[in-house]
């Protein structure tokens, strides 16, 4: 029989060796906290965000969405991509740019076609700028945006440049591809000057330059080197060089901008017989984004 010494040694031995367990279970917990050692969690399922390639056209001076609607009843349907319209967003610029957005994406629908307006119309490409940054932002958050384009119609080609030019190469942002003006507005619709060429001013820039041509000029350098610009511009009177509202001398005056920069860029007259306001709906400016934006290579 033990005696009770050797009892409670035997009994001090076995609570010696649990606390010496505990010691080591504690000391294996505190380091797999410290050197982060896999610990069982409840882990949720990531939502997978539908993956894009955006166009967002741009509209005018107006801020309607009018002209882009006249332009996508042509433009539609396009078979070579799967591409249809997708949100439209208004763009309240008197209320901290708060976006009114109605559509949808549908998961089949990798080009969508983004339309933009403006609840007050604007010629002034930094109100675009800052609606036009939240819009992108919006698209960044709720989706997956893979890169993006854009086709900006008059002052609207007027905003995506100033949006090019202050945000083009902040890598928050999704990456631009393509822009491509339409009948744009960057010099204030300053016609030549006298003695002025067509020639001076895509080598050198316009004689005659305006806040507006100064601040896209100023910043420039900002402007990823990666965006393909596309100078479109209505051949609607020859002799006047103009599309009867914007001379030519207005919208290829970013052209050596551009060529300074290095982004590739080119121009094209198209021909017209209908005057600057109905432009959206030229059958050869409809067939050539079709190509340029939605070709099977694309």
């Amino acid at each position: 029989m033990r005696t009770s010494r050797q009892s409670k040694r035997l009994t001090g031995k076995r609570l010696s060796h649990i606390f010496v367990g505990i010691a080591i279970l504690c000391l294996v917990f505190f380091a797999g906290m410290l050197l982060g050692l896999p610990k069982h969690e409840k882990v949720t399922p990531k939502v997978m965000r539908l993956a894009i390639t955006p166009t967002l056209y741009v509209t005018g001076s107006s801020g309607q969405v009018d002209p882009i609607n006249q332009m996508m009843a042509k433009l539609l349907p396009i078979t070579s991509v799967p591409a249809k319209e997708g949100l439209t967003f208004i763009v309240n610029t008197e209320a901290g740019m708060r976006l009114s957005v109605s559509g949808k994406i549908d998961a089949d629908n990798r080009y969508p076609i983004i339309k933009v307006g403006m609840t007050k119309g604007t010629s002034n490409g930094e109100t675009y700028s800052k609606a036009l940054y939240a819009v992108v932002s919006y698209l960044a958050a709720h989706y997956e945006v893979k890169s993006m384009n854009f086709l900006g119609y008059s002052s609207g080609g007027t905003g995506v440049m100033t949006y090019l030019v202050d945000h083009g190469t902040d890598l928050a942002l999704p990456m631009v591809d393509t822009f491509i003006s339409l009948d744009g507005e960057y010099n204030m619709e300053t016609p030549l000057q006298p003695g002025e060429t067509l020639g001076d001013v895509l080598s050198n820039g316009p004689e005659k330059i305006t806040p507006m041509y100064q601040y896209i000029a100023q910043r420039i350098s900002r402007m990823n080197a990666h965006i393909r610009v596309v100078l479109l511009e209505g051949d609607w009177n020859s002799s006047l060089q103009t599309d009867s509202a914007v001379p030519w001398a207005d919208d290829f005056s970013i052209y050596p901008l551009l060529i300074k920069n290095r982004n590739p860029v080119s121009l094209c007259l198209y021909p017209t017989t209908t005057r600057h306001g109905k432009d959206t709906t030229n059958d050869y400016v409809v067939n050539f984004v079709k190509k340029t934006l939605y070709s099977a290579e694309h």
